[in-house]
């Protein structure tokens, strides 16, 4: 059992027992609630200041099972201050756990690429909820491709510790991979099966399998997790993304003017700003790892995006 499925375990028995049992306000909660209900109502960012109101808060929508408020406040707040405060973290695991876990379901029964040759539809990645909020979202490409008979979860970065990614990203950032978890950080797919390999033997997923999935699945995920930076690392990575984002914006507020074929050019050290209606996020476009001169640019954006995120480089 993960770290993550013992807290979710934990967290779902005590929400179970908290339902049963009435609760009564105190005068202090009832002060704290009121501000939160303000905060919550309101527009401006949220510091250390609002911490207790929003704690009390939290936990009146964890028990009246009011989600979706904990996920609209999250990207309203400073910084890292959910995943520094241990309260907060636990109360944001229990609000996105259930909405992770129906995207993922969605992953497994997905029926969209039945008829594309290139897609290995029994090899499919299904993540794993993150324990705590994300500071740092990794989009690679695809996960590896295997000869499998029946639908299996593939293995990746995720979840095997000789893949190749993972191993770059531990080196590129100097620490192991579950402190890199630990601190914020978090990998997706861009597309979630694997992909056969083509006549040069390259498996970079297809624009039109891209184009299919992102809108559908990686879409879903950002929505769940709105992640404070993000890295996409190769271009079909970086088109998913763009892709996810026209699907997650409404008609009143269109997805940021990003290029889909060309990333942006990233001046500075703060990467460019794609501000969303409801999420906004640092985003670094990096090429994949290909080459020993593309893995020297591709760690070299990815430091710089941990330390925009806040993370540091020995996490």
């Amino acid at each position: 059992m993960t770290d993550a499925e013992r807290i979710l375990k934990k967290v779902g028995a005590l929400r179970s027992l908290c339902v049963r049992l009435p609760h009564l306000e105190t005068p202090a909660e009832t002060l704290l609630l009121n501000r939160f209900d303000a905060l919550a109502s309101g527009p401006d960012r949220l510091t250390e200041n609002d911490r207790d109101a929003v704690v009390v808060g939290w936990r009146r929508s964890w028990r009246a099972a009011e989600t979706e408020t904990v996920r609209q406040m999250v990207p309203r707040m400073d910084g890292n201050m959910v995943a520094r405060d241990r309260s907060l973290a636990m109360l944001w695991v229990a609000a996105t756990a259930p909405s992770w876990d129906a995207a993922q379901q969605r992953i497994w029964r997905c029926g969209t690429c039945e008829a594309d040759p290139r897609v290995a539809l029994d090899v499919r990645q299904q993540t794993e909820s993150p324990a705590r909020p994300v500071s740092l979202l990794i989009v690679t490409l695809a996960p590896p491709f295997v000869a499998a008979r029946q639908r299996s979860r593939a293995a990746s970065a995720t979840n095997d510790e000789s893949d190749t990614v993972r191993r770059f990203i531990e080196d590129a950032l100097g620490a192991p991979w579950t402190a890199l978890g630990d601190a914020g950080v978090f990998l997706l797919h861009a597309v979630k099966c694997a992909i056969v390999r083509n006549h040069h033997g390259s498996q970079n997923p297809p624009a039109r399998t891209v184009d299919r999935c992102a809108p559908q699945h990686l879409a879903s995920e950002l929505n769940v997790i709105k992640p404070f930076v993000v890295v996409t690392m190769g271009l079909m990575a970086y088109r998913a993304l763009v892709r996810a984002l026209e699907t997650s914006s409404s008609p009143l507020h269109p997805p940021a003017r990003l290029p889909l074929t060309e990333p942006p050019i990233l001046g500075g050290t703060d990467g460019v700003l794609v501000d969303q209606a409801s999420h906004s996020f640092r985003l670094f476009a990096s090429p994949f790892i290909r080459t020993p001169r593309l893995r020297r640019v591709a760690a070299a954006l990815l430091t710089r995006a941990a330390s925009a995120a806040g993370i540091r480089s020995d996490a």
